[in-house]
């Protein structure tokens, strides 16, 4: 088991073309329908586009959201689609759902093919997209702190993702270490996360990556990541107490969550910024609902859609087309790697909808 750096590995081109897809009469099932993502945004230099896919959204391809051509074109956009399995760690390093093991192919056989049918549906209509998939997440994060504390468990997790990278072909991994098992003031758990990265690094390829989702204010454990992940993915939505008109994700509140991330020592080209696909009640941190159900709700009322300036409506609290072209200016003013979103199903369903970028 190798202990070196995070390994060199090529950043796959970003997509600038703008695109159109006419959906017109098209039926939309109970699958959100991601007509024009909001990451059909111009971009320039070297910035990277990424966003999660929810293992619960793609396990149906009959609805409209895959048999519109929706999905495909969203995927052939991106940089990177982290598949969020909510694979967990237990107490050993040994990676699972549902209580069965992925990297030996044990888990529930539904669940492994639907996954499997995801992987070979994204391989086949973005060759050039790179395909992650993510450990933890909300509520799937609990054994990261004993699996970290111990060589043993971290040996067990690194030869874990070396199973998984080897047995479904994806490209690189992603920690989603998140909630009260990693404490913003804690030493100790951040020295131990650099360990658990550091080993897991050892066991990746050149090509292959290892980031990090990290929610804001976790500067202790993304200094201890940070030698040894090719990106940390900075969680700046779900903050509304950052934001002065409590919008959990806020062009104001991202900046300053990014800048004190720089401030506290993390290098700015291993940052990633972060944009919500869904809105949350002004100045809490509950009451989440989908970018596409707030245009649909907004159309109802108003018969028109969602500004592109629009970032609070109803007492939501959202990101918008303009709000997000403003994160991708501070991405590129202060030299960050990336620009995400969570979830590439959350985006407008609205055939007719069409974003004035992407004309």
């Amino acid at each position: 088991m190798g202990t070196a750096l995070k390994p060199q590995r090529v950043l796959v081109g970003i997509k600038t073309d703008k695109f159109r897809v006419d959906l017109r009469g098209v039926g939309c099932g109970w699958m959100v329908v991601a007509v024009i993502s909001l990451f059909a945004l111009p971009l320039r230099g070297e910035l990277l586009t990424a966003s999660y896919l929810p293992w619960w959204t793609s396990s149906d391809k009959t609805t409209s959201y895959f048999t519109s051509g929706a999905f495909d074109e969203q995927v052939g956009m991106l940089s990177e689609v982290v598949y969020f399995g909510e694979f967990q760690f237990d107490d050993n390093g040994n990676i699972h759902y549902a209580g069965t093991n992925i990297a030996s192919g044990e888990a529930s056989h539904w669940y492994i093919d639907q996954m499997q049918d995801t992987i070979d549906r994204i391989r086949s209509v973005a060759p050039d997209t790179t395909l992650t998939f993510s450990i933890g997440g909300a509520g799937n994060s609990d054994s990261f702190a004993v699996v970290s504390s111990t060589a043993d468990a971290r040996e067990t997790a690194a030869s874990q993702v070396r199973a998984i990278l080897d047995r479904y072909g994806f490209d690189g991994v992603d920690l989603d270490w998140e909630g009260n098992s990693i404490p913003a003031d804690d030493a100790t758990v951040a020295t131990n996360y650099g360990l658990l990265a550091q080993t897991i690094a050892g066991e990746l390829t050149g090509d292959e990556s290892l980031s990090a989702a990290i929610q804001y204010n976790r500067y202790l454990a993304a200094n201890a990541i940070e030698p040894y992940v090719d990106l940390i993915r900075v969680m700046t939505y779900d903050a509304p107490e950052h934001s002065a008109v409590g919008n959990h994700t806020s062009v104001e509140g991202t900046t300053y969550e990014i800048e004190q991330m720089i401030a506290q020592g993390v290098l700015a080209e291993v940052l990633g910024v972060g944009a919500a696909f869904y809105g949350k009640t002004l100045g809490a941190w509950s009451g989440d609902i989908t970018y596409s159900d707030l245009d649909s709700q907004y159309f109802d009322a108003n018969g028109v859609y969602l500004p592109d300036d629009l970032t609070e409506w109803n007492d939501k609290g959202f990101d918008s087309v303009d709000s997000i072209a403003a994160k991708r200016d501070l991405a590129e003013t202060l030299g960050l790697q990336e620009i995400f979103s969570w979830n590439l199903s959350q985006d407008s369903f609205y055939v007719d909808h069409w974003l004035p970028l992407t004309t």
